[in-house]
C-alpha cells in the first residue's frame, strides 16, 4: 500500500467515508470544523489547527506536519492519527469546561432553544450538559438571540437586538461558576469570545454571573463606550463594592469589527492576562476584593446574571463563547485563536 493510501486509510478510519483521496480529506476537514474552500486552502488550515501553528504556505506546513508525525517529509508520511477527540476546544486546551459555537451544527443545529456545549468531559468535572445554554429565558421570544445562517456554516452567528441573552439551561451555576469571584480558594479561569462588536452606549455586560448593583457579587466581562469601545473586567465582593480592570481600547464603531477577546486570571499571583485581536498577552496586576459568598446571578452571555440590565447593544454578533479553568499563557491562547480561525475561516489577529 502506498503512503498516500495509508494517509487515506487513516482518514477513513475516522470519517467512515469511501470517496476519492480529496473527498476523504474534505470529510476530515468538515469533522475538524475547518471552513469551506479549495483543498489546498483547507489542508493548510487543518494543519495549522492540528499543530496550533500559523504557517502561511502549504509546503512548509506539510513538512512540519510530517515531522510532527515522525516522517521525513509529506511523501514519506503514511499512517497518522486523524482522530478529533470531541471536536471541541478541549482538543487543543485540556482545561476547557465549555465551548459554544454558532458555526458548529453539534452546538446549534439551526433550530430550537438550546446552544449546546461541545466539550464532552468538562475539565471541572461537571457533566457536559451542565454548560448547555438557553436562548434567553427559554420561553420569552423577546429575549432570544437570532440565529443567522445555516447549521454548520462557518459564517453563521447569533444576532442580538439590545435585549437578548443566553443563560445556563439548568438555571443553576456549577461550583466552578459560583466561585469565580471568591477569595476563599485559589482559582484560575479563562474566557474566549469571538464577536462582531458595535459601539456600545455606555457600559454593557458581555459575560456575567453577577446581578446589577454597586457591590456586583460575581464577575463580569464588559464592553464600554461610547466613541471608542473597549473591553473591561469587573469583580465584586457583594458587600463593599467592585474592582474594575480596563483591558485597553479597541475601536468598535469605525467598521463594526470582528474581534477575539481572551481573558484569564490567576488568584495565586493576582495577575490577569488578556488578548484582544492578538496572540501576545498584556499582563496586569489585579487583586480580588475579599469575597466568600456565591455569585448572586446565573451565568449569562449578553447581559448581567440577574434581570436584563445593560445588555449588549443591538447589532452585536457573537460567533463563539468558551471557558476553562486554568491561567493561560501565550502558547495556549494562540492555540485557541488558531482553532477558532480555522473554524470560522476568519483572521482574528490581522
Amino acid at each position: 500500500m502506498s503512503n498516500q493510501s495509508l494517509k487515506q486509510a487513516s482518514i477513513r478510519a475516522v470519517t467512515g467515508t469511501t470517496g476519492t483521496y480529496e473527498e476523504d480529506w474534505h470529510a476530515l476537514f468538515d469533522l475538524a470544523g475547518i471552513s469551506g474552500g479549495a483543498f489546498n486552502e483547507r489542508l493548510l488550515a487543518y494543519i495549522n489547527y492540528k499543530l496550533s501553528s500559523s504557517y502561511n504556505n502549504l509546503p512548509s506546513a506539510m513538512q512540519a506536519f510530517a515531522a510532527d508525525n515522525g516522517a521525513y517529509n509529506w511523501d514519506s508520511l503514511g499512517t497518522f492519527d486523524a482522530s478529533e477527540g470531541d471536536g471541541s476546544l478541549a482538543d487543543v486546551v485540556a482545561s476547557a469546561v465549555f465551548d459554544l459555537d454558532a458555526t458548529i451544527a453539534a452546538s446549534y443545529p439551526g433550530s430550537g432553544q438550546t446552544w449546546a456545549n461541545l466539550v464532552a468531559a468538562p475539565a471541572d468535572g461537571s457533566a457536559q450538559t451542565a454548560y448547555d445554554f438557553f436562548r434567553g429565558d427559554g420561553s420569552t421570544s423577546t429575549t432570544y438571540p437570532t440565529f443567522t445562517g445555516s447549521a454548520g456554516d462557518s459564517a453563521a452567528y447569533w444576532s442580538f437586538d439590545g435585549g437578548d441573552y443566553f443563560q445556563l439551561l439548568s438555571g443553576v451555576n456549577t461550583p466552578f461558576i459560583r466561585d469565580l469571584h471568591k477569595t476563599t480558594a485559589a482559582k484560575t479561569f479563562w474566557v474566549a469570545i469571538t464577536m462582531l462588536a458595535v459601539d456600545p452606549p455606555g457600559t454593557r455586560h458581555l459575560f456575567s454571573n453577577a446581578p446589577s448593583g454597586s457591590a456586583h457579587q460575581g464577575v463580569s466581562l464588559q464592553i464600554a463606550g461610547s466613541g471608542n469601545g473597549r473591553f473591561k473586567f469587573q469583580q465584586g465582593d457583594g458587600l463593599v463594592g467592585t474592582n474594575n480592570l480596563d483591558l485597553g481600547s479597541a475601536s468598535f464603531s469605525a467598521n463594526n469589527q470582528n474581534h477575539i477577546l481572551i481573558f484569564s486570571y490567576d488568584s495565586a499571583t493576582n495577575t490577569a492576562r488578556h488578548w484582544v485581536d492578538t496572540d501576545t498577552a498584556i499582563e496586569t496586576s489585579f487583586t480580588y476584593l475579599t469575597a466568600i459568598t456565591d455569585a448572586a446571578g446565573i451565568l449569562r452571555i449578553g447581559t448581567v446574571g440577574g434581570g436584563t440590565i445593560n445588555p449588549v447593544p443591538s447589532g452585536t454578533r457573537i460567533y463563539s463563547v468558551a471557558m476553562g479553568n486554568e491561567y493561560l499563557d501565550n502558547t495556549k491562547a494562540a492555540a485557541i485563536i488558531a482553532a477558532l480561525e480555522a473554524r470560522h475561516g476568519r483572521d482574528y489577529t490581522p
